[in-house]
């Protein structure tokens, strides 16, 4: 006990010495240099770009596309496939949204490059970023880290829902009310809903964390110049990283990988089953049957 007494009261001594230290020195921050010089850095952050422009084009094309047509014809109000389409299209964009910010964050570890010449003969770390830290806060953190695993998630809700409403059509295509708007809206909201929840820890705990790269003392000007930089950063720490990573392989992947096999399997049994009472000749009420489920999957 008084081991453990005296080597707490040694810390206590050298923190308050530590603080005590820093107290008589004015401290100065600095940022990283930029690498705009860096030409591999600036192909991916121009990769990045095409991806972001060539997907938003093709995002509000889509839009365009579905509203013309919802507007041509009066029927599609009620096409529940149109309403996936631009739900899947909306989430797609919005994933993009962070790719702006993650080019101006991009890291790049393939040439590191040289440092100022102010930092010459000290110990430097440059994180070989674009900038080189993130600019934007712990709101646009948080935002940044929810729109990126939204479009990972939510989007694979959707495909499930849509293959559920594959299967009604082609399996109960008399049901009608199982594939109205209303029913898909609310469905799509609560796989809504249900992303927010698997994501909570992230929206929780990511946050704008500050990162000390250097410190540069000068004894004779009594300052510490601090080399530093924010970064965006979940900090789940270990156990709760692992238990996200887990459930979210779980409910957003594995769960829906087997949903979607169910339907798509039970969806392909019934129209083979199908095609061989046409091939048969039966006529009347097969063929209407068939003519029906085509209209409703088209």
């Amino acid at each position: 006990m008084n081991q453990t007494t005296a080597q707490s009261s040694g810390l206590a001594q050298v923190h308050y010495s530590e603080q005590k230290f820093y107290e008589n020195f004015s401290v100065l921050y600095t940022l990283p240099l930029s690498n705009h010089d860096n030409g591999s850095l600036m192909a991916i952050a121009s990769f990045y770009a095409l991806l972001f422009i060539l997907g938003t084009c093709g995002n509000a094309a889509i839009l365009a596309v579905a509203y013309y047509v919802k507007a041509s014809d009066s029927r599609s109000k009620h096409n529940t496939t149109l309403i996936y389409i631009c739900v899947l299209s909306i989430v797609d964009f919005l994933s993009m949204l962070p790719l702006p910010m993650t080019i101006v964050d991009q890291k790049h570890w393939l040439s590191p490059p040289t440092p100022p010449e102010s930092w010459k003969g000290t110990k430097y770390k440059n994180t070989n970023t674009i900038l080189g830290f993130w600019m934007f806060g712990t709101f646009a953190c948080k935002l940044f880290r929810l729109l990126e695993h939204i479009g990972k998630i939510f989007s694979t809700f959707i495909l499930v829902a849509f293959s559920i409403d594959r299967y009604c059509a082609v399996c109960h295509p008399l049901q009608v009310r199982i594939r109205n708007p209303q029913t898909v809206y609310a469905l799509l909201s609560t796989m809504f809903l249900f992303t927010c929840v698997l994501l909570f820890p992230i929206l929780l705990r990511a946050h704008s964390k500050e990162l000390i790269i250097h410190e540069k003392f000068d004894l004779e000007q009594r300052t510490i110049t601090k080399m530093h930089l924010y970064k965006c950063v979940d900090d789940l720490g270990d156990t709760l990283f692992v238990v996200f990573t887990l459930y979210c392989f779980l409910l957003a992947y594995l769960m829906p990988l087997l949903f979607m096999i169910y339907f798509y399997y039970g969806m392909l049994l019934r129209l083979f089953k199908q095609a061989r009472i046409i091939q048969q000749g039966i006529t009347g009420r097969g063929k209407q049957y068939a003519k029906k489920v085509t209209s409703l999957l088209m």
